[in-house]
């Protein structure tokens, strides 16, 4: 979002009014932000790159993903099968 003078994690409670999910390639926003305090989700797309060529395979996760998200949860693309 880029606000001047604002953390990253202040930039995702400002955002929260405007938010019901957030995509980020970032995956170490789990572990640098309460995200389980938030009012939306966030889905966490790791790719090979962040071309849209790369990603478009995820689409469909994605979609799936969407529809069951929940405020506070981050949900892994691709999602990692249970062990």
């Amino acid at each position: 979002m880029g606000w001047p003078g604002n953390t990253k994690g202040e930039e995702l409670r400002a955002a929260a009014s405007h938010l019901d999910c957030f995509v980020t390639g970032g995956a170490n926003l789990a572990h640098q932000n309460q995200v389980s305090a938030l009012t939306f989700g966030v889905l966490v797309v790791r790719g090979p790159s962040n071309r849209l060529a790369d990603l478009r395979a995820f689409i469909l996760e994605l979609q799936a993903a969407l529809a069951m998200l929940q405020p506070g949860q981050i949900v892994p693309i691709p999602q990692e099968p249970p062990a």
